[in-house]
């Protein structure tokens, strides 16, 4: 069997070159651990993205946008109110509720964790269905959003009352697990 002699010429670029790769591994796997510019808020020390919402945590939500339409085979009217609206919401036993008077669950369809965000159905008395998407903001906000479809006249009468709604919320709380119901 050859021996390699190491302090051979020919052995010392093989050394460095072992060595410049090895240093630049580190370096790549340190920067792959910091957050980058723009990403998501962490929760605590976890590498986690700060769900939306979590356990034991209450929303109250303020509408900053709000469109009401009404539509036929004919026309598609818009109706943009200007008056300010407040919304609660409320995490018990692990699923979301909007607060009184109707007190409706929300059921979550998905959680996208890279992006902390998350979407729910809420399943209306009538049949229809608001659905509703909730956004981790970098500045610790969360955005929200609701669209609502219903056909307020009967199946005949062709009158679609739509409703699209966002704003702001404030979340207090939580203990940084996203509901899983």
């Amino acid at each position: 069997m050859p021996m390699t002699r190491w302090k051979t010429p020919h052995s010392w670029p093989s050394i460095m070159t072992r060595f410049t790769l090895t240093a630049a591994a580190l370096l790549c796997m340190s920067a792959a651990d910091s957050a980058a510019v723009g990403a998501t808020p962490r929760s605590g020390t976890s590498n986690r993205p700060v769900p939306p919402i979590q356990n034991a945590m209450t929303l109250k939500c303020q509408v900053t946008s709000l469109a009401l339409m009404t539509g036929d085979s004919d026309t598609i009217k818009v109706k943009v109110p200007t008056t300010s609206r407040f919304l609660a919401l409320d995490v018990v036993d692990g699923e979301l509720f909007t607060a009184a008077p109707e007190r409706a669950k929300l059921r979550l369809l998905s959680t996208e964790m890279s992006g902390a965000s998350m979407f729910f159905e809420e399943l209306m008395g009538t049949g229809n269905v608001g659905l509703w998407s909730f956004h981790t903001l970098k500045n610790g906000r969360i955005l929200f959003s609701h669209q609502m479809s219903a056909d307020a006249s009967g199946p005949n009468q062709e009158k679609i009352v739509l409703s699209t709604m966002a704003g702001y919320c404030e979340g207090k709380g939580g203990n940084g697990q996203p509901i899983r119901k």
